[in-house]
């Protein structure tokens, strides 16, 4: 739960922050949180 609620910030904050910086933002945000899906999928 704690971990899905995390995702969810995540998301949020790679949307706003996109919609100021598009392409710099878009290209962290999407490598970031790739990794972090992976990651949590394997660890839990």
């Amino acid at each position: 739960m704690g971990v899905g609620l995390n995702n969810d910030l995540l998301n949020i904050s790679c949307r706003l922050k996109t919609n100021k910086i598009k392409r710099l933002t878009k290209k962290i945000c999407g490598e970031k949180h790739h990794a972090s899906n992976t990651y949590q999928t394997e660890r839990f």
